[in-house]
């Protein structure tokens, strides 16, 4: 098969990945509430992203044997520590599950799943940009426009559930639901103060919290793509359009993250005339906002119901980790895979990085970090080498795009600290997809 063939494959492949990921949630509350099947082959079907990232693994497998690239790899992408510490933290989950917490297989490969499969991702579309897409195929370009549809449909919708929340009964949510759980129906609308008050925007999503975390993770591409050194109209409009959808989330974790990207994005693009930048964007944004929050205070910023959650939890966390500060409880027992235990028996930290001390102990936390922490230092390099002048178009403008990319982990991770930004599929997967994408390509044209 020629490299043709191969790079349509992959393309079909790709665009499936990232399109029908989309579509995730509301296919499964159609299948799950309007057509009643949930049949164990289901839960097959479901698993479609993760076998087309074993599809992709399995080639890259292949080709890196055959063709002896494992090498190459490691010193062109720049990924030698980066696979070392994701092999460190996979041999410390095979030490947990064999011999020192003795939990069950299933158990553990669930927690890593939530935990670990990010990376992953990133290392697996990385390596196939890289050896295979060219950038002709500007795929960050064709995802930009489809966050153009995503913005106005989610406007879209949430003046339906504004208006007439019942109308979502027809394609299988609930309007009684005020808080999704596994087994019933989503909820038609969520409001501010858990049953009342400002209906906030979940969109196709789960929740509020993950299309507003949806946002704040690309923000940064979507400026860099849709917004940067455009005419003024496609600026205003542009800008205007993704704040009313970040506002409607009603997720003041989202607003922060949002708010505190434009003012980088704000310093770095236009730092020669960061005065005027400030006065006539930035500082409307956040009197906006602050606005907003003031005078609803009580319904948006004083909700007793989440902000009691968050406070309760994370002490809970902080004292487990007391009680086992080197070592671990064990997988599963903390964050999303809990809710796996049944009944009762889940426990959410209110904080993702607590959830990996409580799972994995200091050592596996540690190991967890300096990952994530690599994703920070591809953001000050490809911003660095954005700048000079040297660079090429092409190599300027694929670190631009690559440093926005590592914003939009950097405040996910911000999020992080009061919840979990990055277990949902829906943000995770494209997101770590689409970095990969481009750092393969952004390697390729400097190396």
């Amino acid at each position: 098969m020629n490299k043709e063939k191969i790079q349509n494959i992959l393309l079909i492949l790709i665009k499936v990945f990232f399109i029908w990921l989309l579509l995730q949630f509301f296919l499964q509350t159609f299948v799950g509430f309007g057509l009643w099947r949930n049949w164990p082959i289901w839960s097959i079907i479901w698993m479609w992203k993760e076998i087309i990232i074993l599809i992709l693994f399995a080639w890259i497998c292949y080709r890196t044997r055959t063709h002896k690239l494992w090498k190459t790899l490691l010193e062109k992408l720049d990924i030698k520590w980066f696979v070392i510490l994701t092999v460190a933290f996979g041999i410390l989950w095979v030490l947990n599950w064999l011999g020192i917490s003795q939990t069950w297989l299933s158990a553990t490969i669930m927690s890593l799943r939530y935990s670990i499969t990010w990376f992953v991702i990133f290392l697996i579309f990385s390596v196939v940009s890289w050896e295979l897409l060219d950038q002709k195929f500007a795929v960050e370009r064709r995802w930009s426009k489809i966050i153009w549809w995503l913005l106005w449909g989610s406007l879209f919708w949430w003046a339906v559930i504004y208006f007439v929340p019942r109308t979502l009964e027809f394609v299988w949510y609930n309007q009684y639901n005020y808080e999704w759980d596994v087994g019933i129906a989503p909820p038609a609308a969520y409001y501010s103060q858990y049953n009342q008050w400002f209906v906030r925007n979940q969109f196709l999503f789960e929740r509020p919290i993950s299309w507003g975390f949806f946002l704040v993770a690309f923000w940064p591409l979507f400026f860099a793509l849709a917004i940067k050194r455009r005419w003024w109209k496609a600026f205003v409009f542009g800008w205007g359009l993704y704040w009313l959808a970040v506002l409607s989330t009603f997720s003041r974790a989202a607003w922060i993250a949002w708010i505190v990207q434009t003012l980088i994005l704000l310093l770095v693009e236009y730092r020669k005339d960061i005065k005027k930048a400030l006065i006539y964007w930035w500082l409307p944004i956040i009197l906006i906002f602050w606005w907003v929050a003031y005078i609803w205070r009580d319904q948006i910023i004083h909700r007793q119901y989440s902000n009691t959650g968050h406070i309760v939890n994370i002490k809970i966390a902080l004292e487990k980790i007391k009680e086992h500060t080197w070592f671990w409880e064990w997988p599963w027992t903390a964050g999303p895979a809990s809710h796996h235990l049944g009944d009762g028996e889940e426990y959410n930290p209110e904080n993702q990085f607590l959830q990996i001390w409580i799972e994995y102990g200091i050592f596996g936390f540690i190991a967890w970090m300096m990952l994530y922490v690599w994703f920070l230092r591809v953001w000050l390099n490809a911003l660095r080498k954005s700048f000079l002048e040297k660079e090429t178009k092409q190599q300027r403008y694929l670190g631009y795009v690559l440093f926005s990319l590592s914003l939009g982990i950097f405040w996910l991770g911000i999020c992080w600290l009061v919840l979990h930004s990055f277990v949902d599929r829906m943000i995770v997967y494209p997101f770590m997809a689409m970095f990969g994408l481009i750092y393969g390509q952004y390697k390729k044209i400097i190396t």
